[in-house]
């Protein structure tokens, strides 16, 4: 098979295969004070709002404890059993840059061991 003629399977890491999102909804709501708006990035107080996110993302194992979304999980079966190369794309935080590490672990322990173990 050629590369032209190779499928090819491209799965975003965040949202996708891990639960980002819940993570930090359930982070941000565990330090919210009393009065604190909702999230929004657009409201008057993103910006501390986005502070508080990285700092969120910038705790050791935060990245690597990401739960599996399992919906993305049943698409990539899918997609293995139909013989695609996977590719898994995501994006490393400029401020965080121990996610970059965290992620391929989490790759690694989610995807990785799990191919090699369950075929």
């Amino acid at each position: 098979m050629s590369n032209l003629d190779e499928n090819i399977g491209l799965f975003d890491l965040d949202d996708t295969l891990a639960d980002y999102s819940g993570a930090i909804g359930r982070d941000l709501a565990s330090i919210a004070g009393p009065n604190d708006p909702s999230y929004s990035p657009w409201g008057e107080n993103a910006q501390f709002i986005h502070r508080r996110i990285r700092l969120i993302r910038n705790q050791p194992g935060w990245w690597r404890s990401l739960e599996v979304l399992q919906a993305g999980f049943d698409v990539l079966k899918v997609a293995r059993e139909l013989e695609f190369t996977i590719h898994i794309l995501t994006k490393g935080p400029i401020f965080a840059t121990p996610s970059w590490t965290e992620k391929v672990e989490w790759v690694m322990k989610m995807i990785i061991l799990d191919i090699s173990q369950n075929g």
